[in-house]
């Protein structure tokens, strides 16, 4: 169905990091593709199983400089509260990752410097990551697991290692990011590839599990001091049963915030699929609104916080 479909490929890129994602609000579920030393591709679905690949008109083919990265790991989500779903990149060593910031109308801007998020992870071999809020504060944050892939690296004089350290940073909530140097994170030097996220001990925390090349997975389990949550799992009975492609959007102390269920994203990663959502100090959640895949709408009001919700697709309204 490739050629049909305009996703074909056909001056063969070597895609890595992929990921699944409405960027225009249209309900369509558009696909953006991390490609190793060449432009990554934004295909727009043009709806009837259709799309047209827009990288350069959108921005996000190449970096500010118009230069060509050799991407890893992607992700898609609402770093900056705005509604419009953003996209980070990782990419090779002696590179920065990419934050393409969402300005509307399929038009990104290139935002890694203006965020801080360019040189912390310059001397990093980056890989899989993703927007996760980790402190509940309604706002997300950025993890990336790192490793090289060159074990003859060590003692070359390029000041490099084989294994290296993962890296989070926490969202200041002003469009930049502020690297967290924590003590655990130093001592952990792994091969790093996948990383995943997801609450393993149900105490209302996103976790990481991170994939090391020719080694035992790391799993971190987050012990922040963190705010109140909520965590929604949704079921699809028109839609797809795992409802992925599924957008939630919640209001909580008059806090707008949105997510999506996906299907791989990260590095060779498949997360939890249960949509986490930091509310600081609130008390409730407000609204909840669910648009399934199939493009029914539901809602929710008045819902307790530090829950897992189960919400099961029923008919359009």
């Amino acid at each position: 169905m490739s050629a049909k479909a305009g996703t074909d490929d056909k001056p063969g890129y070597y895609g890595l990091g992929c990921v699944w994602t409405d960027l225009n609000s249209d309900g369509l579920i558009d696909l953006y593709v991390g490609n190793d030393s060449t432009p990554n591709y934004l295909y727009l679905n043009l709806g009837g199983g259709a799309f047209k690949e827009i990288g350069y008109e959108s921005g996000t083919a190449v970096n500010e400089d118009g230069m060509e990265q050799a991407a890893m790991g992607v992700d898609a989500g609402d770093y900056d509260g705005d509604g419009r779903f953003d996209l980070f990149v990782t990419n090779f060593i002696d590179d920065y990752s990419t934050l393409y910031r969402n300005e509307g109308e399929m038009s990104f801007a290139d935002v890694s410097w203006l965020s801080r998020l360019a040189e912390p992870g310059w001397n990093f071999m980056k890989w899989g990551t993703g927007f996760v809020d980790f402190d509940n504060d309604g706002l997300r944050d950025l993890f990336i697991a790192n490793g090289h892939i060159y074990p003859e690296i060590e003692n070359k004089g390029f000041g490099q290692t084989y294994a290296q350290r993962n890296q989070l940073f926490v969202n200041t909530g002003d469009g930049q990011f502020g690297e967290v140097r924590d003590e655990t994170l130093e001592k952990i030097l792994k091969v790093g590839r996948g990383a995943a996220f997801g609450d393993l001990d149900r105490d209302g925390r996103i976790d990481v599990v991170i994939n090391n090349l020719d080694d035992q997975p790391t799993v971190l389990l987050n012990r922040s001091v963190a705010g109140n949550g909520i965590a929604l799992k949704l079921t699809g009975r028109g839609s797809n049963r795992d409802a992925i492609g599924a957008r939630l959007t919640i209001v909580a102390d008059g806090k707008r915030q949105s997510a999506e269920v996906k299907a791989g994203h990260s590095y060779l990663s498949q997360s939890d699929t249960k949509l986490h959502f930091g509310l600081g100090a609130a008390k409730k959640v407000e609204s909840i609104e669910v648009r399934w895949p199939g493009g029914g709408v539901q809602r929710a009001s008045e819902v307790a916080v530090n829950q897992v919700l189960k919400l099961e697709e029923t008919a359009a309204k």
